[in-house]
Parts: structure tokens; sequence; C-alpha cells
């Protein structure tokens, strides 16, 4: 900034700066920029902007390298928000132009950013050539000669109105005649003074001015619009400044039963309310409204040392609510609530609202209680006594007597856990127990010839002791219980004898004991129980029987350990004895009836006879051993039935009857088996049904066909196929306003479609075929139809893009899309200056070449004569596009703005050299059967009016070429990639097909076969590549690696993969490149004069396989390498990029030479 002796000088020296510029034609500042340190910051475009950050941390830019054309003021430099151009100490436009020299004639428009707010002395002086400027509102000054000499700058000129201030000559020699400055919200515009406030003189012209010129705006009124929101309020409109504090100007309303909390713009919302520092900030009226508070009072409660009550808030006119429940204190009764704490204070009237915070006692009465005195068995039996809450009892007021106990003392608990300890306090009603200690005597046991332990025991007074009494012991007796007098059998002790207060005697009851000797015979007859007793013998039996086994003897337990019993040893204990048998053996012999022998088997009597394997008869089914060999009527039971004795079984038999499972093969057959009985006919065979198909009969596992009058030799279930033949049907493909060859199919039903033809209708894009359903097919569908069928073709209308070339001019949009065959639409107008619009036109080279199979194919583009309409075209027919205009392109294309000159017309200017339309050439090929592809081409040589495309086997057909003005706009890659043209190239010509494509991204060797295959125009028609893929990773529908394979493009690996999905080395990429030319025979124009291999700093690292390849790309300039600092790198061994391979293909298009064979 300038200091102030400069400001303050600068006013006096500006009444002759005008003459002094125009007669000394001196400079209107005095040195040039010294802020430092400044920086460099490089735009996109590789412009340089030169700026020093200010100390609010914000930049200030004083000069630039953009010194022509339009100029676009960064916003932003190095993450430096831009708010100034110019700083005051410079004496140049940061173009460079002074005043007195360098002017600038090549700036035609400015365009300043909305950062800015200050444009420095001189910021764009001396331009002579601008003719256009845009100032963001928010600019707030404007320093000395800013415009100056920009004389093609006007007649008109628009000042922001957020300007404040303008400063001298910044508008003289300029062609600007009116000025005219926005609005500015909540102002009203009184013009241009020489004070700020003012109060100076008016300024009449901005371009005569010899001083700093301010702004001056009045503050619009505007009114507020009082809402009481139910209260009163006088006045209820007051009016107020814009950008004022308005708060004391707004009266202060009444409610009645409220507290005004303040005016508020949005009730809902507390950021709105109004306060001192609130200025008026909305141009217009506004309704503000008021906020209350409800007035509400408290009720506190003091329950004088009651429980806690909570305090009551009540809005005003509202009722205290009476608590409940009452409150508790300890030994005290709750007498109500009361107006204060006095003793002649009245109960609170809870039914009059109060007009303040009050404060309500409670008043409480003192409780009597009871002490208990409870004898716990003693006497006397209760005693009672009443005290007041609080009273002291100092000791026990009675003295208890209990027999067979001695008195303790007094405890809280009847199970005297809990002694009273005297003095104590009442606080309720209370019972205290006497506490007693039983008496203790002595029990003594008199065992009567037994024994026991222990021999005495000492109980308590009262205490029942059965459950203490020990079991004395006395061999071959069993014990009665112990008795108070044996001779007396009631003094049997039971569990409710309680002891007395003296010593006993107890003496043993007893009875002898009897034993049992049990008998098991073990299967065998059996044998009665003997009753013995104790020490007395047991007499042995007669022997038992069981069939089929022979009694051994009887045992003393049934394991194998055990030995013969005794009879003549006594019993001291109940025992069991055990016979023991042998088993007979037994012969069963099986009697199989002609059938299979099976052999006889010995058995042990008890087990079950083990069954044989079931003997077989041809033709027979065996139903089973049976003891009857006539009548077959009692089975035997392998699994049950045991035998005493030697046995024959008989074998059953009967006729098999099989199952025939009848396998309709994917048909339906009713029903789906039959049964047949063994050497008997088949019978009736029932007839399948399959769709699509005809039955040729029933055939069995040797394939013979079978008939109902078969006989079924086979001895067990068999089943029966049907056999088919699939039935041919005709598909007929309507295109539906298309093309279509051929327009019939014949297919067998039940197979893939595999092939189906594909129909072309200008303007639109094929969407499948249907049938009159809806439902589309596709060739990988199985033909399922019954009866021959048409299928329609799907159409979708496709949109196509016009791109709007204003040839100079310009117009928004650029672009528009339209649909071939209806109408182009309104289309905007272009501007251009010094011209007027004309129309849009389309221009339409006519180039066409018919192609015949294995001919030349080539398109000559222009013929360079002279164009005879004055609008500098060659070679075109130009065609006028109105908004009636039907679209007749079915590609995307271009129209081209005609202007006539305002000023000096211009003719003809004779013959002009054809050159290529720009940026890209596309080409569609069409052949006889109206298949249409978008084709890469070439131009033969630099100059030549010959297009040249690389094709396989094309026949007869038609070839059109479009010049083509459109861009891909690739969404993925910044148009600053060095890769971006080739890679739109190969967009727009088809040989990549994803508009997102990643630059940088290593490409696969599966998608290098597909760059290569769209780099080649097909027969698509006749282009059926059969047998197997080449490669077990693979897929049959991967064309363009199956037509690699087919031209020796790909050879894969040793193991006999290929690897699609692999990245693919630049080396590698280099011998597909390679065969690719061989297999089509292409030649290189261009060889640069090498002699041997180019000089790449790691050529070691490539492989000899490789160098062949390698040495003819370089000599081509195809391969440049890669730079590194000052060597040049092959990197034969990274992974080549989608960007590095675009690169190759579009060298390779515009290097190479077609021969005659395949142009």
């Amino acid at each position: 900034m300038k200091s102030k002796k400069l400001i303050i000088a600068r006013k006096a020296f500006a009444v002759l700066l005008v003459l002094l510029t125009i007669l000394c034609n001196i400079t209107v500042a005095s040195a040039n920029s010294t802020r430092t340190p400044q920086y460099d910051f490089t735009d996109d475009e590789g412009y340089v902007w030169t700026y020093y950050i200010n100390s609010d941390g914000n930049a200030t830019i004083v000069n630039t390298t953009k010194t022509s054309g339009e100029v676009v003021i960064p916003s932003v430099v190095d993450g430096y928000t831009v708010t100034a151009i110019n700083d005051p100490t410079s004496s140049k436009s940061i173009f460079g132009s002074s005043a007195n020299a360098n002017p600038n004639t090549e700036v035609t428009s400015i365009i300043v950013p909305d950062t800015v707010t200050a444009l420095g002395d001189e910021a764009f002086l001396h331009c002579t050539a601008l003719t256009s400027v845009s100032l963001p509102y928010g600019l707030k000054t404007m320093g000395i000669g800013v415009f100056y000499k920009c004389n093609n700058l006007g007649p008109e000129f628009i000042i922001p109105g957020s300007v404040d201030s303008i400063d001298f000559n910044t508008f003289v020699y300029t062609k600007i005649s009116t000025l005219y400055i926005t609005s500015r919200q909540g102002y009203t515009y009184l013009g241009w003074n020489t004070k700020p406030d003012g109060t100076g003189a008016a300024v009449i012209s901005l371009n005569t001015a010899t001083a700093m010129s301010y702004s001056i705006w009045m503050p619009n009124q505007y009114n507020a619009h009082l809402d009481a929101n139910g209260g009163d309020v006088e006045p209820e409109t007051v009016s107020v400044s814009y950008m004022t504090a308005y708060l004391s100007l707004l009266p202060i309303p009444e409610r009645e039963g409220y507290t005004f909390k303040g005016w508020y713009r949005n009730l809902n919302d507390e950021t709105t309310l109004v306060t001192a520092e609130t200025l008026w900030d909305v141009a217009g009226d506004i309704n503000l409204y008021a906020g209350w508070q409800r007035i509400t009072y408290t009720a506190n409660f003091d329950s004088k040392g009651g429980t806690i009550i909570p305090a009551q808030t009540i809005e005003f006119g509202g009722l205290i609510e009476e608590p409940t429940p009452d409150p508790e204190k300890a030994g005290h009764t709750f007498l109500g609530w009361y107006e204060s704490e006095d003793e002649d204070a009245a109960l609170f009237d809870f039914d009059t609202p109060p007009t303040s915070n009050v404060t309500i006692y409670a008043k409480w009465s003192i409780n009597t209680y009871t002490v208990t005195f409870n004898s716990n068995g003693g006497t006397p039996n209760k005693q009672y006594h009443n005290e007041p809450y609080g009273n002291l009892i100092a000791d026990a007021m009675v003295s208890p007597s209990r027999e067979g106990h001695n008195f303790t003392g007094w405890f809280y608990d009847e199970d005297q856990t809990q002694p009273v300890s005297f003095p104590f306090t009442i606080t309720g009603n209370i019972e205290l127990y006497a506490g007693w200690s039983a008496n203790a005597h002595t029990i003594t046991f008199l065992p009567n010839f037994g024994s026991v332990s222990p021999s005495s025991i000492e109980v308590s007074y009262g205490t029942s002791y059965f459950s203490l009494l020990p079991t004395p012991v006395r061999e071959g007796h069993e014990f009665l219980g112990w008795y108070t007098d044996l001779d007396d059998l009631d003094s049997l002790v039971t569990e409710s004898a309680v002891m007395g207060d003296s010593d006993i005697n107890l003496t043993a009851g007893w009875t002898p004991i009897t034993l049992t000797a049990a008998f098991d015979s073990k299967g065998g007859t059996p044998i009665d129980t003997q009753i013995v007793d104790y020490g007395s013998y047991a007499a042995e039996p007669t022997p038992p029987s069981k069939p089929g086994h022979t009694f051994e003897d009887w045992y003393d337990s049934d394991d194998d350990t055990a030995n013969v019993f005794v009879f003549y040893v006594p019993l001291y204990e109940d025992v069991i004895i055990y016979a023991r048998w042998s088993a007979n053996n037994i012969t069963v012999t099986f009697n199989s009836n002609s059938g299979s022998a099976v052999d006889s088997c010995t058995i042990t009597y008890g087990s079950l006879v083990p069954e044989p394997e079931n003997p077989s008869l041809h033709g027979h089914i065996f139903d089973g051993w049976y003891y009857d060999n006539e009548t077959f009527e009692e089975k035997f039971q392998f699994e049950s039935e045991i035998i005493a004795y030697d046995t024959e079984l008989y074998a059953k038999w009967s006729p098999a009857c099989y199952t025939v499972t009848l396998d309709p093969t994917g048909g339906t057959v009713t029903p789906d088996s039959i049964t047949v009985t063994y050497n008997t006919p088949y019978g009736e065979l029932p007839v399948p049904s399959k769709d699509g198909h005809t039955f040729a009969g029933w055939q069995d596992f040797e394939a013979c066909i079978v008939t109902e009058t078969d006989i079924m030799t086979t001895a067990e279930d068999t089943t029966l196929t049907a056999t088919w033949t699939a039935n041919t049907y005709v598909i007929t493909y309507d295109p539906m306003g298309g093309y279509v060859f051929p327009t019939q199919k014949t297919y067998t039903y039940g197979q893939p479609i595999a092939s189906m033809t594909y129909p072309w209708k200008t303007g639109y894009d094929f969407a499948g075929w249907q049938d009159e359903e809806g439902n589309t097919y596709t060739k990988e569908d199985t033909m399922l139809f019954t009866e021959n069928t048409t299928l329609y073709a799907a159409w979708e209308q496709h949109p196509y893009t016009v791109y709007l070339d204003p040839d100079g001019g310009t117009v928004s949009p650029e672009t528009i899309t339209v649909y071939y065959g209806e109408p182009y639409g309104e289309l905007p107008v272009p501007v251009k200056d010094g011209y007027t619009f004309n129309g849009w036109y389309f221009v339409y080279a006519n180039m066409c070449s018919v192609v015949s199979i294995n001919q030349q194919a080539y398109i000559g583009i222009g013929d360079g004569e002279g164009d005879d309409n004055g609008d500098g075209d060659y070679g075109y027919d130009d065609i006028l596009i109105t908004a009636e205009t039907i679209v007749e392109s079915d590609w995307d294309h271009t129209l081209i703005a005609k202007w006539t000159k305002n000023q000096e017309p211009q003719g003809p200017s004779g013959p002009s050299t054809p050159t290529k339309p720009t940026p890209y050439n596309i080409a569609t090929y069409i052949d006889a059967n109206g298949l249409k592809q978008v084709i890469p081409g070439a131009f033969q040589t630099a100059g030549s009016t010959r297009y040249t495309f690389i094709y396989d086997a094309l026949p007869e057909g038609i070839l059109n070429y479009k010049p083509e003005y459109a861009r891909a706009n690739l969404r993925n890659t910044p148009s600053s990639h060095w890769a971006y043209d080739n890679l739109e190239e190969m967009y727009v010509k088809h040989i990549i097909k994803d508009i997102g494509i990643l630059p940088d991204k290593n490409i696969t060797r599966g998608e290098l076969a597909w760059v290569l295959y769209n780099s080649v125009v097909h027969d698509m028609l006749n282009l059926e590549i059969t047998g197997p893929a080449p490669f077990p990773d693979v897929s049959e529908d991967d064309v363009a690696i199956r037509w690699a394979a087919e031209k020796k493009i790909i050879l894969g690996f040793p193991d006999g993969t290929f690897k699609p999905e692999q990245n693919i080395t630049r080396q590698e990429a280099f011998a597909m490149f390679a065969r690719f030319i061989r297999a089509y025979g292409l030649e290189f124009r261009k060889q640069l004069n090498l002699s041997e291999m180019p000089d790449f700093a790691d050529i070691d690292e490539a492989g000899d396989w490789a160098l062949e390849d390698i040495a003819l790309f370089a000599k081509s300039d195809i391969l440049r390498g890669i730079k590194d600092y000052s060597r040049t790198m092959l990197m034969p061994l990274k992974n080549i990029s989608n960007a590095e391979v675009a690169a190759m293909v579009h060298r390779m298009l515009k290097y190479m030479s077609y021969p005659d064979a395949i142009r």
C-alpha cells in the first residue's frame, strides 16, 4: 500500500496529471514493484503468474506470461487466495506494458476472479486490443490508471455495485462513453463524490476525474411488522434503515401472566432473537414475533424433620398440589400442612392460586408405644408397659422362672441371639423375650448280651433324644429297640420320647434270625426255596430237568469260577444255589429243491440256526426255508426259532416278476414303469412324448429295439430307454424396418442357436431378437421352439452428438443431441464480433468408394478445386441446417457457423490445397448385406488424398469417409496427459471401447489382442473361426484371441496356456506388434538413418529373441524409449501401459505403407 504522505501529495498533483501525461507523455506511477519476496505459479496451460503474499495471508498478482487472447486470472496460486491485482508501487501492468512504451497488443479480454477485492494502480493499462473485461461483484477498490490507454475498451463498461472507490485516470484514453454500475442490495445509488461520506463535490464523469472518486449509497428504509403473539403492542409497524441496529427502535409489548423475552424473526429458532448487535440485513420488509415466558411461582415444603417433599413450580393462575403420600417422621403422627410455624397457624388452603413464592409447614404429634416382657415358656407369661417415644428404659421390670431351666437374661428375639442392654430408648412398640438354659441328665445303655457304643450319653431337659440313641449288635439276632422296662413291651422308646428332669437306664430288646436257601435251576424245572435257622443246613433237592440239556450239579455262584455247593455246611446268611447244564448238539439239513446247494450245519441247543446265503434258481424268486416240502405252510424263522432235535428245512421258489423302468430321456411317459414276469412277453408298452422330437422306439441295454411281443429273458430289473429324432424348425428374422440377411435359418430343436443373423437400421441400435411376447433370444440360448417361429428385431433410437463449431465466434451450448429421421430442433445462435450469422451448415465430403473383393480400398479427400460461394470451404457441398431440417447423418457430426463480415466483405480467395479434417479421420464400411463398422485408418502419405485401411478379405461394399470434429472427452484421462491425443484417437476410431480407460494402468495380454483386432476391418458376417479354443484358458467366445492365434500374432506359453489376464511386458508387446505387421504384409515408410541398434542404456536386459523387433521399431521411429535424465531407457521387462500402447498404435498407423492387396 502507498503511504499516507503519497496519498495526500497525490491529490495536489492530480490537477496537473492529465495535462502532463498528454503533453509530456510521462508515466503515471513512479517505480517498479519492490515488494519481496515474490513467487512464481505455473498454471495448467504453462503460463507463469508472479505474486507476493499479503500480510493477511492472501496473494497479490504482479506479473504474468499470459499476455495474449482471453486472460482468465487464477483465483488461487500455490494454495493462496488471490485478492489483489498489481501493487501500488508498480509502474507497469501485469502484462509488462507501461504508460509510454511497450503497449500490449494481444490481450483481448480479461476475466477477474470472484476472490479479487482490489485492482492496484496500472493493473491493465495500455492493452490496446482489450475489448472485454469481466469484474466480480465483491471488488472494492480500483487504483490509478487501471485501464489507462486501453483504447479499444468500450463504448460501454459495467462497474460492479460492490466498488467503493475508483482512483483517477482509470478510464482515460479508452472508448468508454457510458459507465454502468450494478445494484447494491439494500441501498439506493446516489452517484460518485470526492468524499466517502458524500459531503464533497459530485463527480460528473469518472473519465475526467482528477482525484479519488467514491460511490455514494443511501440505505433503504424497510418496515418491521410486529406480531405481539397474544399480547398487545403499540405501534405495530416500525421503519428501519438497511444494515443498522434496530433493537432500540422496537417497543415493549405486554401480556398478562407472561414475561417478555424479546423479538424474534422465527419463534422456533432462538438464534433469530433481535439483540443490540443485530443489523437489518434483509432488503425488504420482515415480520417480528414477540417471545413470551409464562410467569411461575415456587412452593417449598418444610416437613420439620419429616421426609423431604420436593418443591413445586406453578404457572400463573395454577394451584399448588397437596403432596401425596403424607410425609413421615419417626415416632410422630402427621397432623397436616400449615401456613406458618406458629402454634395457632391455620391449615394451608390448596384451593387458592398463589400470587407469590410460598413456604408450607408440616405439624406433628408424639406417639406412645408398648413394652412387652415375654417369659418365653416361664412364668408369669407376659407383662405390658406403655411408654412415650424417646423415653429411657433403665432396667428389667420382671423376674421370670421356668421348670428344668436357668434364667439367662432378656433378649430382643425369641431365639435368644440378641441380648438386651439396659438402659435403651423407646422408638416403637417392642417385645422382649426371657432367655433360658436347659438342665442336662445321663442316659445309660444296657446291651442285654450284645454290645453297644457309647455306653451312655448326656441329654438336656426337654430334648427329644430318639435320634441320639446308638444301635447295639448281637450275633444271630435282630435288634428290636431300647426299652425303659424290658418286661413291659409298651415301654419301647419312640421318636416322641423327651428327656425328663432325671437320669434314666435303657435296655436292648432282641429276636432270633432265620435264613433262606433259594434254588436257580437256570431254565430247568423249578425247585422250592428252603427256610433254615441261623447255623443250620440246607437239604439237597431232586435234580431238575431241561429240554436239550444234561444236568451236571448244584453250584454256589453263576460264574465260571463257581464251586460245587456243599449241603452239609452250616448257613449263617441267605444263599442262592445254581444248577449247571451242558447243551446237546443238533444237526440242521437244507434241501434247496433244485436250486444251488446249501451245506448243512451243526449247532448247540439254545443257539439260533445261522441263516445261510439264499440259494439261486434262474428265473425264480427264493421265498424262504420251510418245515414242509409240499404245502410250504410253516416257514422257519431264523431270527427267533430254537430247535431241540435234528431238523431238515426245504427251499420254496416263486416265478420272478421284474420291474421294467421306462426312461423317456427328457420326455414324459405314463406309466413310468411296468412289471413283467420272467420268460413272458413284455406286453403293451406306453408311447412317450417330448417337445420338438419324434418317438423312435424303446431300446434295451444292448441298444436293441423292444416290442410288446418280445419275451422277457432278463432275470433282473431293467430299464428301457426312449429313442428320439430331434425335429427341425425354421426361424424367420423380421428386421422391423431394418435390413437383415439371410431372413431365415433352420435350427434343430434342443441344440444351441449358435449363429443368428444381425440386422442393421439407420439411426438405431440393435437391441436383440424378440418373440411376440417380448422375450429376447441370443446365440447362447438353446433352440426350444416346437414350430416355425418369427423373431422380431428390437431397436433403440441412437442419440447422435452434433458439435457446433462457431468458426471463431462463441456459442452455448457447444453440443446438442439429435436423432436420425427427426428434425434438428431449435439451434442456438452464435455471436462473433464484426460478423452477421448466416446459419449453421453441414459440410459433407463427397468421399465414397465402391470396394470390390481384394480391390484397393481408398478414398480421395477433396479435389482441390476453388470454392464459388465465398465461404472458404473447398471440395465440399454445404447444406444449410434449420430447426425443421431432418437429420440424415447416422453418426456424430459437426455443424459449422457461416458468417458475413460487417465491414470490408471479402470474396473467394482462389484454390486451396485440401487438408485433413481435424482432429481425427473416421470411415464407415457398409458391406452388401448392410453390416456397418466404424473402422480405423491412416493417410498413406503426408498431403495425400488417399485414405487407407487394414482389412480382412472384405466383400463388395461401400466405404464412406466422414470428416469428424468431435473430441472424445475421456473421463479418467486429463487433457494434460502426454498420451491423451493418442488415447482419444484410439477411442474415436473404435480401437478401444472404454471412454473411462485408465492411461497408466498396465494392459493385459488379452486386452492387447483386442486392440490389434479392432485395428483391422473384418468381414463380420463371414468371420466364423471354427474349432476349439486355441488355449485351455481362453473362451471360445473370445474372438480377438482366436483371431490373433490364427494369424500367428500370439503363440502362447510352453505349458499350452495364453494367460489372457496377465500383464504383458514391453518386449513381449513389441513381438506381438511385429507379428501383426508381418501377418498383414505392412511396410514402414519412415526409416531413421540408424546403422545399428539405437543407444538404449538398458538394451542388455532385452531377450535375444526380441532384439530384431526392437531394432525394427526403433529405426522406424515407432519405438522411442523413455527419457531418464541424459539416458534413453528401453525398459524391456517393464509392464506396458494403455498409454504406451496407444502411442505405438498411433505411430504404426502414421508410418506404415499398405501393399495394394490390402488397401
